[in-house]
């Protein structure tokens, strides 16, 4: 299965004005992919950390160089922990609660996989995106990643219960997080998404673990189509007038 969507990847990247999203909830989920695209002589493009605009980051990183990690962890609601201590409520302008609002999730996916405040503050970077924003190919991102990215098609990877919503999402605050997580992912895309769930996964140490498809996905189930006649268009598509519309 892997195997052909990468063949359907390398179909549609291959056209010099195409760009590609490959979107799941966590790095983690992604490395299958990753390593297929790895292999195919594709070129590629890898988004694991979000590049910040000025203020985002100053209010970040000062956050992370006085964050109570002890306190985080006993809180019950980590992301509100964050939100609170970083004063998010308070901000006003929609764009800076947004933009604040992503670098803090992305900074508790760190935390929980055991990144150090430290090392998290050195990975934020401050510059434009928007001249990698128009290189074509396969892009390679996570939830949080890659703000304003705009791609002709997205494929989300992962639609599973335990990876969206994340298995540490347990409050209502939380879940509503993981939708509107979602919800970003599947707008990035121009003309169409993909949107995928396995029914296992293997672990690092490759141990199985059999998944059922995410919470989320009845409600989108009533929007998906039939991909024959999608691929057929996209076969014969005249990708250059698409690009000048």
């Amino acid at each position: 299965m892997l195997e052909e969507f990468l063949d359907g990847v390398a179909g549609r990247s291959r056209r010099s004005c195409q760009r590609i999203g490959i979107i799941a909830r966590t790095k983690p989920r992604r490395r299958f992919v990753d390593n297929l695209i790895e292999s195919s002589g594709l070129e590629f493009h890898r988004w694991d950390d979000p590049i910040l605009d000025t203020d985002t980051a100053r209010a970040v990183r000062a956050l992370l160089s006085r964050l109570d990690l002890a306190g985080l962890w006993a809180s019950a609601d980590p992301l509100a922990f964050l939100r609170d201590h970083a004063q998010f409520e308070i901000v006003q302008d929609f764009s800076v609660r947004t933009n604040l609002g992503e670098a803090l999730s992305w900074c508790l996916d760190l935390l929980r996989d055991e990144c150090k405040p430290a090392e998290i503050r050195s990975r934020i970077r401050v510059c434009d995106e928007h001249t990698l924003l128009n290189i074509a190919g396969v892009h390679l991102l996570t939830g949080h990643i890659g703000k304003g990215q705009q791609f002709d098609w997205v494929m989300v990877i992962g639609a599973e219960e335990g990876c969206l919503p994340d298995f540490r999402a347990e409050t209502s605050a939380a879940l509503t997080e993981e939708a509107r997580i979602l919800s970003v992912m599947v707008s990035r895309a121009r003309h169409g998404v993909w949107l995928s769930y396995a029914q296992c996964v293997p672990s690092q140490k490759g141990r199985l673990f059999q998944k059922q498809p995410s919470r989320y996905w009845p409600a989108l189930a009533d929007h998906l189509v039939n991909l024959a006649p999608v691929n057929t268009w996209l076969d014969n598509a005249d990708w250059a007038a698409i690009a000048r519309r």
